[in-house]
Formats: structure tokens, C-alpha cells, sequence
């Protein structure tokens, strides 16, 4: 994915060229939709308080050329919507090389889903139950990114409750927390992922559609990167594998776990406010570890 955004006196320009070609999976973007997501963008920037209106993207010029991963063409397979949520913020990382203080480092990146498939022992009806998870937001030069929240993207979306999921499923949650050190450190610290331990209670099937694997959530101004979105599956076995959209048989007793992004970092870590960092240490929100060898913090220290 390449975006190019220019800003002129007459208009908000943002120009895919160079971006991949169409794919044969579906994560093509129909032109539309590249649209709409550069409308979130700039309106982010310039109205963010006020209902929206035609007059707010009058000033919007997209440019994608037909066939261009950002405007795909038929018969271009376009159902899923992960080329969009990295899309979103690759604008974001673009617009920030010029204004880095007006704008937050990268979320995790993602919407990390799984399912499990199967047949309940208990009622022996069929299952299918599915989930999305949260990453950690990024920090900006004002304060921490928030911590475990559905991406930015996905207004309209939620997880599904432990409860449900439990009730319905053969999936038992073994711990559901937030990750120490898993947001990005710098000056303002970006928002924790989280762990989720399954052990399941019977056969079936588990799926996982998690994409933002391989890159790093980005930072800014000296702020570093958190580890990238991961799914664990048969830990401590010579079965045990790295998933990001996958789709393998469970047995009765297999161990899942799933660990979601955090944010990155804003700012040099040496920087932070020694009282945030005890505030963190605290919380549980980062390790002694990381508070003394990337903070700099020791004890009864003070700004």
C-alpha cells in the first residue's frame, strides 16, 4: 500500500499510486469505499465536532486508478475490510511526517477476530460463534493512547462477552487481561493489547482472521514500536504455530492464546514523567523491567 497526500490552498489531496494491483482474495477496496475512508481522515482533521455535511469533503480529491488495490474493478473479489483499516492509518502515518503533534502514533492495527466451530457436547446442536478483539490506541503529544479498544475503524462494532462466548461455545477463558509492556514506551505511552488463554472442552474448529501480523504498529517522535498482533496456538507441543488467518482442527484440551497490539509511542521513553511511570508500574501496565531499562526510572526518582 503506497498513499501520497498533498495539501494545497484549494484542496486536501490523496493520491494512491503505486499501491499493489488487484488480488485475488478479497481484500480489493471498491472506489467508494476508498472514498469514505478518506472522508474519516480529513474530517478528523479539519470538523471533528460538527455533523457531518457535503461542504465538509468538498475539498477532497482521491485519486486511485481503476484496478489499483484501492479501486477495484469486477469481477475483483472485494468482501473483507482489513485493506481498509490499515489504509485509514496509513493516511494518518503520511499526514503525520508533516504534523507530528497534532496527530497519535498508529493503533495496533487491526481487528483481530477468531470463531469456533463445532457440535456441543451438551446439546448436541451445531455452533458457530465469532468474536473481534481490541488493540491498544496510540499515543499522541498530549497524553497515552487508550488501552483495548476496538480499532478506530469500527464504530458500529463490538466484541462478544465472555459469558456469551462461554455459554455457547466449548471455549473456556482461561485469562482475559491486559498485556504489560505491550504498548509502545515513550514520552506518553501508547494503549495496551491484550492476552486471551482458551483451552477448549471439546473437538471443533478454530479460525482466526488476524492481519496486521508481520509490521509493527508505527511511532512518532522517538516513540517506539510495540510487538506486532500474534495468535499462539498449541503452546509447548511439536504442534505449536504462529496463526494469522487460519483455520485449524481443535482437539478436546488444545491451548489457544491470542495477543493483540498495542499502540506506539509518542516521544522520547526517557522523557516520560517520572510520576506516570510509577503510576504505570502500579497499575500493572508495564514491568519493573521495562520502567528501569527504557524509562530510565528508578525509585524516589523525580522531574
Amino acid at each position: 500500500m503506497k498513499a501520497t497526500v498533498t495539501i494545497d490552498d484549494n484542496a486536501f489531496i490523496v493520491d494512491f499510486a503505486g499501491s499493489a494491483g488487484t488480488q485475488r482474495g478479497p481484500v480489493n477496496m471498491p472506489f467508494g469505499s476508498t472514498i469514505a475512508m478518506c472522508k474519516v481522515v480529513f474530517k478528523a482533521l479539519t470538523t471533528p465536532a460538527e455533523p457531518s455535511n457535503a461542504g465538509h469533503s468538498r475539498a477532497l480529491d482521491v485519486r486511485a486508478e481503476p484496478g489499483n488495490l484501492f479501486h477495484a474493478e469486477y469481477p475483483a473479489p472485494t468482501f473483507t475490510l482489513w485493506t481498509g483499516i490499515v489504509g485509514l492509518e496509513l493516511l494518518f502515518k503520511a499526514i503525520a511526517q508533516a504534523m507530528p503533534d497534532q496527530l497519535p502514533a498508529s493503533s495496533g492495527g487491526d481487528v483481530p477476530g477468531f470463531m469456533m466451530l463445532g457440535t456441543h457436547p451438551d446439546t448436541g446442536k451445531f455452533f458457530a460463534l465469532s468474536n473481534n478483539d481490541p488493540v491498544g490506541w496510540g499515543a499522541s503529544a498530549q497524553h497515552d493512547g487508550a488501552n483495548a479498544l476496538l480499532h478506530l475503524s469500527e464504530s458500529i462494532v463490538r466484541n462478544t462477552p465472555i459469558e456469551v462466548l462461554e455459554s455457547n461455545t466449548t471455549m473456556f477463558f482461561e485469562r482475559y487481561e491486559l498485556r504489560a509492556d505491550s504498548g509502545g514506551a515513550g514520552k506518553f505511552r501508547g494503549g495496551l493489547g491484550l492476552r486471551r488463554d482458551i483451552r477448549f472442552l471439546s473437538d471443533g474448529e478454530f479460525l482466526t482472521v488476524m492481519k496486521k501480523t508481520k509490521s509493527r504498529p508505527w511511532a512518532l517522535a522517538g516513540g517506539l514500536e510495540p510487538e506486532a498482533n500474534s495468535v499462539i496456538a498449541f503452546a509447548g507441543t511439536e504442534r505449536e504455530m504462529r496463526m494469522s488467518t487460519k483455520r485449524v482442527p481443535v482437539k478436546k484440551g488444545d491451548r489457544v492464546t491470542v495477543l493483540t497490539a498495542g499502540g506506539g509511542g509518542h516521544g522520547d521513553p526517557k522523557a516520560r514523567d517520572p510520576k506516570l511511570v510509577e503510576a504505570d508500574l502500579a497499575g500493572g501496565f508495564i514491568t519493573p523491567e521495562a520502567a528501569r531499562d527504557i524509562y530510565g526510572w528508578t525509585a524516589g526518582a523525580e522531574d
